[in-house]
């Protein structure tokens, strides 16, 4: 390429002419131009494609931390329900315990046993029975139950030629459902007011519940 002012003979890179000092032809600035915008091209390319790559990356990374969260929820999810249906059938007990007791409901009954009224009214109160159900942890117990009434004043409603020391009667230890009635077959000994019922065996307390008398 020649300088179009001397005619001196240039160089592809010379933007200017060494011999008259007259700026080269537009072509020279105009591929420099291209060039350089060619680099910048394939440098934002570059940074386009390595922004994706982490994009990418971090989102197969919030993946798996979202997939690890649910696998955590869902196991908490399932130990709850274990846990929940293992106390619904009576299997979880205090340690070290060889019965498992659930409580199931409670009834105003007769001396012979038949059941004279759900709805617990103190004015007709005959015997408080409490309902519930044995389930055995070893081949087969070798303590007593104990139930234990507390009136609504905190006393313990026991009898003291027949009760158990501490206790207001030894109950049932009987594999499956059970009850245990305490009371008058002919008047009511009970006032209105909450009645708390404790189960004990072998010194530990392994189910209470309350119910109220009207």
């Amino acid at each position: 390429m020649k300088c179009k002012y001397c005619g001196f003979e240039l160089k592809a890179e010379d933007l200017f002419c060494t011999n008259c000092g007259h700026q080269a032809d537009d072509d020279v600035p105009k591929k420099i131009k291209r060039s350089a915008s060619k680099i910048w091209t394939i440098i934002l390319s570059a940074i386009c494609a390595v922004s994706i790559v982490v994009i990418v990356i971090l989102g197969i990374n919030l993946n798996e931390e979202s997939e690890s969260s649910d696998r955590y929820y869902r196991l908490w999810r399932d130990a709850k329900q274990s846990l929940e249906k293992a106390q619904e059938d009576s299997v979880i007990t205090f340690l070290d315990s060889d019965i498992a007791v659930k409580i199931t409901g409670f009834y105003n009954q007769s001396k012979t046993g038949s059941i004279l009224d759900y709805t617990l009214n103190s004015n007709n109160m005959r015997y408080l029975s409490v309902h519930y159900e044995v389930k055995w942890l070893v081949e087969k117990p070798d303590s007593k139950l104990y139930i234990s009434i507390y009136a609504p004043d905190g006393t313990l409603r026991y009898n003291s030629s027949s009760s158990p020391s501490g206790y207001t009667m030894e109950a049932s230890l009987s594999e499956g459902a059970n009850d245990s009635g305490w009371g008058n077959s002919t008047t009511s000994t009970y006032t209105s007011g909450y009645y708390t019922f404790l189960f004990t065996y072998e010194n530990k307390i392994i189910a209470a519940d309350q119910v109220y008398i009207k």
